[in-house]
């Protein structure tokens, strides 16, 4: 992966890999209320989702976004 060796290069510190899978949007909800918040206490807020290659989008720009845990805002 291309943007993490460049992480890895510069010394960029990443978010963990949770998963990689093909989008499935059921799929990637489940994810975020199951997967442990980072710092081993607490909630975690949700995940990051970005394709395994780069795309742009004219109107918004990179796609990459973050589904936030229900739980995490007590819903």
């Amino acid at each position: 992966d291309k943007f993490l060796d460049l992480c890895n290069v510069y010394g960029v510190p990443t978010i963990p890999l949770i998963s990689k899978i093909p989008y499935n949007f059921e799929e990637v909800c489940r994810l975020s209320e199951e997967t442990p918040n980072l710092l081993g206490k607490g909630i975690a807020e949700g995940i990051v989702i970005r394709p395994e290659k780069e795309r742009i989008e004219h109107k918004v720009g990179r796609c990459v976004f973050k589904i936030i845990n229900p739980k995490f805002w007590g819903l």
